[in-house]
């Protein structure tokens, strides 16, 4: 966690034969960026998990400023059977704990 509070994220993808490690620092304030260009010029449904950059009182204050052109829906808590995003994360956390880490550089 940050000095604030927030939970700080590694993001790790393979692209063809690279891998991309990224460290999102206020996953909030990236959360928060994503919306506001996909409200840009549309009104949007979003469906998401309880994930505390999510639910934060930042992000409560957003949604509640642009209600005009976001309406956000929660999943049911613990039902990651109903987020398709849970599926792809599962198996990242299989795939990490299979490695054998001998300090923060791998």
């Amino acid at each position: 966690m940050n000095k604030e509070g927030e939970r700080n994220m590694l993001l790790v993808y393979l692209e063809r034969t690279h891998l991309f490690m990224i460290l999102l620092r206020d996953l909030s304030a990236v959360f928060k960026d994503f919306l506001i260009k996909l409200c840009y010029s549309r009104k949007v449904v979003v469906v998401m998990d309880h994930a505390p950059y999510h639910i934060s009182y930042k992000m409560q204050k957003f949604y509640a400023g642009n209600k005009n052109s976001l309406h956000v829906k929660y999943f049911p808590s613990y039902s990651p059977e109903l987020n398709p995003a849970e599926i792809p994360w599962k198996e990242a956390k299989k795939w990490l704990e299979r490695r054998c880490w001998n300090n923060k550089d791998g």
